[in-house]
């Protein structure tokens, strides 16, 4: 008889944020989608008060980032037990994928909708942020802070 057996992993915490971005070139308004040949993503990133790492929705895979227009939710794996009060910054980061300096992007992060931890059962808890405004990001200038703690 045939028989698996798993390691048991550590729980780490998920940290899910939802956001919307839009992209342009400099030859007009345009979506990530329709810059597919020369995409660029967004990511996010979450910085711990009490850790100099911080912590990457696409885990550093640009093929992970996201690259639509459209409202999208992403997770950001944090140590577990970090709560609320241990997050000291989160920013976005543009990802080229195919993108060069002589054709310049420019992603316009406007929102994000939510952000929340799960608990044990992996159900969302109470969102601690509902953020709108305006952050402009361009190959220049690929990384921002959208919220501080």
């Amino acid at each position: 008889m045939w028989r698996a057996t798993c390691k048991k992993l550590p729980k780490i915490e998920l940290f899910v944020l939802e956001c919307q971005a839009a992209a342009n070139s400099n030859s007009g308004v345009g979506s990530i989608r329709r810059l597919w040949e020369n995409r660029v993503g967004v990511a996010l990133a979450v910085k711990l008060k009490k850790d100099s790492q911080w912590y990457a929705s696409h885990h550093h895979i640009p093929e992970w980032s996201i690259q639509r227009d459209r409202p999208a939710a992403t997770t950001v794996e944090l140590p577990f037990d970090t709560t609320r009060d241990d997050i000291e910054a989160i920013k976005a980061i543009a990802i080229p994928l195919g993108w060069t300096v002589s054709n310049p992007y420019k992603i316009a992060l406007k929102k994000i909708n939510r952000a929340f931890f799960l608990d044990n059962n992996y159900l969302p808890q109470q969102s601690f942020i509902d953020w709108r405004g305006e952050i402009i990001l361009t190959s220049e200038h690929p990384e921002a802070i959208v919220w501080n703690n």
